[in-house]
């Protein structure tokens, strides 16, 4: 993943992670530590032995923790992850999709972006 020092402390800042990340074996660790360990389980298809030798975890530990982090993420963020289908509806769609098309882009459906950019 690419993000510095800062930007990780910011994350954990803003995604109101608590100061510590427990596991549900009693394990726990900075979030700054968890957040670290759950992007580079998102950003890479490694095997939890491969995460081991990078970051000096058990394999066990990398896992209930990385897990742990996800459902926090989840419980606190997931109302941002639903479709408003009340606001994006099929003609506003192809209307957002015309705009995208007439800047250039040799996309016909294309709607909106996955890192939520505007231009």
């Amino acid at each position: 993943f690419r993000f510095s020092k800062a930007e990780i402390e910011l994350l954990t800042v803003q995604l109101r992670l608590p100061e510590y990340i427990k596991g549900n074996n009693g394990i726990k660790e900075p979030r700054r530590d968890a957040l670290c360990m759950l992007l580079a389980r998102l950003a890479h298809p490694k095997r939890l032995a491969d995460l081991h030798f990078e970051f000096g975890w058990q394999p066990e530990r990398v896992s209930r923790i990385a897990k742990e982090l996800r459902n926090i993420i989840h419980a606190k963020w997931k109302h941002l992850l639903h479709f408003d289908a009340e606001r994006l509806t099929p003609q506003k769609l192809r209307e957002y999709a015309n705009v995208v098309a007439a800047k250039g882009v040799p996309l016909q459906n294309c709607w909106g972006f996955v890192d939520g950019t505007i231009r």
